[in-house]
């Protein structure tokens, strides 16, 4: 379940639980400042409370709930790497994934822009950030494209991938997203290419749309240029995060 956390209580939480679902937590700052103003009308104190909440209740034995944070990172808070790492371990979250926003958001959007000062940051200081998340036993996927390489553009699959017969990605098969402009993909980190919109499509016609099907058929026949992010097709993304139990 993807959400931003400020509507999960004890009730949500057991329903989630009995469910056996999983919870991504959309928190894009660690300080007061950056979070405020990301996220409209919440409150740090309220996240904390919540984050304080979701520890107590996953670390009670029988609530097997596996949490992750999920940061989309932008200008004003791609200073924060290490604070999400630390928050975290802080309160029991087993994984982190760092992803590039997207879209036009003005000056948030350093990716599009390709901005030197925050590209830099991000490269001098990642070494550190993944240390710091070894040590503190977190998982760290890192979805950053600092390398000057834009978003949209794949690289060459590595053979141990794509030469064997097991797919790579099972999220057209498990799953549908859907973004802030209502825009349909299969998963959060596929690239921008959309099977429809809910304006104007039912979920179950989306379910069947030919865009979803094209995404299946092209997973299949290991034709991903332009459909699969570079890190998912070379193996850097965990298997539970492209849906393969």
């Amino acid at each position: 379940i993807f959400t931003n956390g400020l509507m999960l209580n004890e009730t949500r939480l057991r329903k989630i639980a009995d469910a056996k679902a999983d919870i991504i937590l959309s928190i894009d700052g660690t300080q007061k400042e950056s979070y405020e103003k990301i996220r409209k009308g919440a409150t740090y104190e309220n996240l904390i409370r919540i984050l304080t909440r979701i520890k107590e209740f996953t670390q009670t034995p029988g609530n097997e709930i596996k949490v992750q944070i999920n940061p989309v990172i932008m200008r004003s808070n791609y200073k924060e790497l290490e604070g999400f790492i630390k928050m975290a371990a802080k309160y029991g979250i087993y994984a982190v994934t760092f992803s590039p926003i997207r879209g036009i958001f003005g000056d948030e959007n350093i990716f599009d822009s390709q901005d030197a000062e925050a590209f830099s940051f991000i490269r001098e200081n990642m070494p550190s950030v993944k240390k710091l998340a070894r040590d503190l036993g977190v998982r760290l996927n890192d979805w950053l494209p600092v390398d000057q390489t834009p978003v949209s553009k794949t690289t060459e699959p590595t053979p141990s991938l794509m030469e064997n017969d097991k797919l790579f990605c099972h999220s057209p098969w498990q799953r549908l997203t859907i973004d802030n402009m209502g825009s349909v993909r299969p998963h959060i980190f596929c690239l921008n290419k959309s099977i429809g919109n809910v304006d104007n499509m039912s979920l179950e016609e989306l379910w069947n749309s030919p865009g979803i099907r094209e995404y299946r058929r092209r997973i299949i026949n290991r034709d991903h240029e332009g459909l699969c992010q570079p890190e998912c097709i070379n193996g850097q993304v965990a298997e539970n995060t492209r849906d393969i139990e």
